[in-house]
């Protein structure tokens, strides 16, 4: 292990080509002596530092480098003699940055190893970490979790992260698949499943909480032992996030509800961020708890005495800590906002906290286990941003600016962009801001690949992970945004209004594809709202072929008073009524047979 840790350290500090830092005549010479264990070492050695250094382009020989030690370590993983040790599974950690290489080689998936191994109950997990949702071959997912219930699970666990948008087919299609497979025989133990928890409504918004219900018993089975002795205050409510930072999108769309909530109710934040992370904002609380975590496991022992009349979760499904505690029942009354306004699918969420403006209120069964509670007005309370349009000259490319988080970015949406494309009547360039994800797992490679299969190279541009600031000056170069579906946005949709950007949205069934469409009602610009996507590409490709109705729309954008239409703080006392209603009415409420959404007034 010390020679891996100075061998890693090595090539983690230089600067060199791949090539040299672990040159392959050096692995080809392990593979012939069949000494497999230091091949790994120097395997994981790598991947490690890609993982670390997150890779984004390859530079000199690493593209033919890659392919070269892929083919090697297939060689390995088809020899009987090698087996997995233990700390091999990292690599199922790892895999995402294999994953995403292996793309942008000629080797393009695992494929052709996996029919070698395939039938050997043996090569189980090599198996494993071969098919990923790059894969062209479709295996069983239930005889896998006959086989080995704790491999499987690990397995299930970490393929969530090993693709980063869904703009493949295939990768679209292997999710879907997958979706299918929710086991009841998933173990959360070691294992991250955040991902899988969180991506499942970017995959499939309609059986996503199929596969949330099956990740909450496994957390209630692995949290049996936990036992929470509350002694309920009225005047004590617990804020429970990872992300009540400053410039993070949860504590910019809630801060004045719980600026208004602290006037009226002892605050405690249960700060879940990990370290490193921006420092949360602490201002409004009485106390704050730090809860620390791992995959593995989760120390709550802070919270395991409390006073908490009611806890709110303004981002349920956003940080692994999250889901576990939406699984204990911290206090008598629990609550989720629309920080990701999906379902918990928890049986110890009792409600959830949206806006009469946003959503539809026949059948909310039919988006949430938790019973609707409807806060006049929006669903959020967007904090203004900081940021002072430029108001640069135009670009010479007319640029339609895509704020589309990587899971944003689906197979559909990008064949609805080259739709948009084959009825403009000039050039246009697609700006797509994936985010953090465009250089995590090394995918920013593999997600240009992606688009280039359906756009043609000059008609989009992938941007890199961007402070808040340049994110905002590139965007001020775009004539208009367009917001995906089935997932929108809502700090995207005030970006884009901030800018004085025309902004066209779809508007669907639940809360993420309605914001957009609530925001632009308010502010009397339903012109641009489609509800359907044959009208969403007309809308876009009148903005596109006619210039004066786009000066026009952009200009009836720009005289907007956004502080009067959506940053007034007279919608920030909403969240606060509900409270007080709730702890009033708690009671009534769960013995009511009818399920109809309760309304703020």
């Amino acid at each position: 292990m010390a020679l891996y840790d100075e061998f890693y350290a090595r090539m983690l500090q230089s600067g060199a080509p791949y090539s040299i830092r672990c040159p392959l005549a050096d692995m080809e010479k392990l593979v012939r002596r069949r000494n497999y264990r230091e091949f790994m070492r120097r395997f994981k050695a790598v991947i490690g530092v890609v993982r670390n250094q997150n890779m984004c382009l390859f530079i000199e020989d690493d593209q033919k480098y890659f392919a070269g030690l892929f083919e090697l370590w297939f060689k390995v993983m088809e020899r009987p003699a090698f087996q997995f040790e233990g700390g091999d599974e990292m690599l199922f950690t790892c895999n995402g940055n294999i994953t995403n290489l292996l793309a942008v080689t000629q080797h393009r998936n695992g494929d052709e190893c996996i029919k070698k191994l395939i039938g050997h109950p043996e090569n189980m997990a090599k198996l494993l970490l071969l098919y990923t949702p790059r894969s062209l071959l479709e295996i069983p997912v239930t005889p896998l979790f006959d086989a080995n219930p704790m491999l499987a699970s690990l397995w299930y666990a970490c393929l969530w992260n090993w693709a980063d948008t869904y703009v493949s087919p295939v990768v679209q299609r292997n999710y879907e698949y997958f979706l299918n497979f929710a086991d009841n025989r998933f173990e959360p133990f070691d294992s991250d499943l955040i991902c899988g928890y969180f991506r499942c409504t970017y995959v499939d918004n309609v059986r996503d909480r199929v596969l949330k219900r099956v990740f909450n018993q496994a957390v209630r089975r692995y949290c049996a032992g936990v036992q929470i002795a509350n002694r309920p205050n009225p005047r004590s409510i617990a804020v429970v996030s990872a992300y009540w930072n400053g410039q993070h999108a949860v504590y910019r769309a809630f801060a004045p509800y719980v600026e208004e909530l602290a006037r009226h109710y002892d605050l405690t934040l249960i700060n879940m961020a990990p370290p490193g992370r921006a420092k949360p904002e602490t201002g409004l609380f009485k106390r704050v708890l730090d809860i620390e975590a791992s995959p593995a496991k989760i120390n709550v022992s802070s919270l395991v005495e409390n006073d908490f009349q009611l806890a709110y979760f303004p981002d349920v499904g956003m940080s692994q800590e999250s889901v576990y505690l939406a699984n204990l029942r911290l206090a008598p009354i629990q609550c989720m906002g629309t920080g990701h306004p999906v379902s918990s699918a928890s049986v110890y969420m009792d409600y959830f906290i949206s806006g009469a403006e946003v959503e539809t209120p026949d059948r909310p069964e039919e988006n949430y286990d938790e019973r609707l509670v409807l806060l006049p007005g929006l669903s959020v309370h967007p904090i203004k941003p900081k940021y002072v349009p430029s108001r640069p000259p135009p670009s010479n490319d007319f640029i339609v600016n895509c704020p589309w988080m990587h899971m944003k970015n689906n197979h559909r949406m990008t064949l609805m962009l080259k739709r948009i494309l084959d009825q403009a009547s000039r050039p246009v360039v697609f700006s797509i801001y994936p985010g953090c994800a465009a250089t995590s797992n090394s995918s920013f490679m593999a997600t240009i690949q992606d688009f280039s299969t359906i756009l043609p190279s000059s008609a989009f541009v992938v941007q890199p992970d961007l402070p808040y600031d340049e994110y905002m000056r590139r965007q001020e170069l775009g004539r208009f945004a367009l917001h995906s579906y089935p997932f929108g946005g809502g700090t995207t949709a005030v970006d884009a209004l901030i800018l004085g950007k025309p902004l066209v949205v779809m508007r669907g069934r639940h809360e993420y594809n309605r914001y957009p469409a609530a925001l632009l009602k308010r502010l009397g610009l339903e012109e641009l709202i489609a509800d359907s996507l044959e009208q969403w590409v007309g809308i876009c490709v009148r903005l596109i072929n006619d210039e004066a109705y786009l000066a026009d729309v952009a200009r009836r954008v720009g005289e907007v008073d956004l502080d009067a239409g959506i940053f007034r703080l007279a919608d920030a006392s909403g969240l606060r009524r509900a409270f007080d209603h709730l702890i009033k009415y708690d009671a009534v409420l769960r013995g009511d047979r009818d399920r109809k959404p309760v309304c703020i007034d």
